[in-house]
């Protein structure tokens, strides 16, 4: 599991998120032969998860979901990588961080 600091966003920027939580510096995560860097000052909204899901996998800002959240986001923002294979990634991050298989699986 990388160290990753997040901060919650108090004063909004108008240009974007409202609530947003904020990488700290720079932080890099390799995952197999993808290395993923995400530079400080990227804004990130928690995992895209439904109430009705929450009981399940946690809220969208639940600790052992945020660090693969954020990364998955990057991927997505930037297109550094397909998407298919920014989801794969994101699945593998979830076991590392420690979610299990199933919620993992079903979190794809």
């Amino acid at each position: 599991m990388t160290k990753l600091l997040l901060h919650p966003i108090l004063k909004p920027d108008h240009a974007k998120l409202k609530e947003a939580y904020e990488v700290a510096a720079d932080v890099m995560r390799t995952i197999g032969s993808v290395t993923i860097r995400i530079p400080k000052f990227f804004q990130y909204d928690g995992s895209s998860l439904p109430m009705p899901a929450w009981p399940i996998f946690g809220t969208p800002f639940s600790p052992q979901l945020m660090g693969a959240s954020v990364f998955h986001d990057w991927l997505y923002h930037t297109h550094h990588v397909a998407k298919r294979t920014a989801d794969k990634l994101f699945h593998q991050m979830l076991l590392e961080d420690g979610v299990d298989e199933l919620r993992a699986g079903m979190m794809k």
